[in-house]
């Protein structure tokens, strides 16, 4: 499954990393694209070790709340 999430607070090349290294960190997500200029983070998962909402709320735990 892959999904694009807005995180409107990612401004910074230390955000971008702050995010990238919360979702590489949860069980099942298989791969992160940033586009910082868009506020973007594409995320690609296994669907039978997370979820969407779980990546939400990581994010969000991360201080990147998801638009």
């Amino acid at each position: 499954m892959n999904d694009t999430f807005t995180l409107p607070d990612m401004t910074c090349g230390h955000c971008e990393a702050r995010v990238t290294r919360a979702l590489q960190a949860l069980e099942g997500v298989e791969s992160v694209t940033i586009e910082l200029s868009r506020q973007q983070a594409e995320v690609g998962w296994d669907e039978s070790r997370t979820t969407r909402d779980r990546i939400r709320e990581v994010l969000t735990k991360a201080g990147y709340p998801p638009r």
